[in-house]
């Protein structure tokens, strides 16, 4: 039986796997108890310690955990968010992000033009575009109608 136009024969099916540079790096979690979290992944799944980054001035700390170097493996980022004096805290659903490699595709065609945001804190939210992303404030649009005000 012939296969039919546009299939790819299951012989060359992963061929674009042996190719491909993309690789997922980490995943992060939060947690509530960072000590008793790196026991459990050291003694009860042999996981190794590979670093660990605290960040005092930004109030949290970082340890890295995997089967292998950051460079091969994927590996396990765990957040600890510390408050001096305060036992526990609310870690949410406690799932932070995916990190993923890709090779540098260069420059998009055309630059980001407008962004679409909904904030609670207008001026914080401008003040953290302009100094964390370098994005500049053009015009403010009100449109009392509708109950908003557009800044481009």
């Amino acid at each position: 039986m012939a296969e039919a136009e546009g299939v790819v024969p299951s012989e060359h099916v992963l061929e674009w796997a042996k190719k491909d540079k993309r690789r997922f790096l980490h995943a992060m979690y939060r947690v509530g108890d960072l000590d008793c979290t790196i026991k459990f992944y050291t003694e009860c799944l042999g996981v190794q310690l590979l670093r660990k980054q605290d960040i005092p001035e930004e109030k949290y700390s970082n340890p890295f955990l995997g089967f292998g170097s950051e460079e091969s493996h994927f590996v396990v980022e765990l957040t600890y968010i510390i408050y001096h004096g305060v036992d526990s805290y609310d870690i949410g659903i406690g799932f932070g992000h995916f990190a993923i490699a890709t090779e540098d595709r260069g420059p998009t065609p055309e630059p980001l033009c407008q962004v679409m945001l909904r904030v609670g804190d207008l001026d914080r939210a401008i003040k953290f575009y302009e100094k964390a992303l370098g994005m500049k404030l053009l015009r403010n649009i009100d449109n009392p109608a509708h109950k908003v005000t557009l800044h481009t």
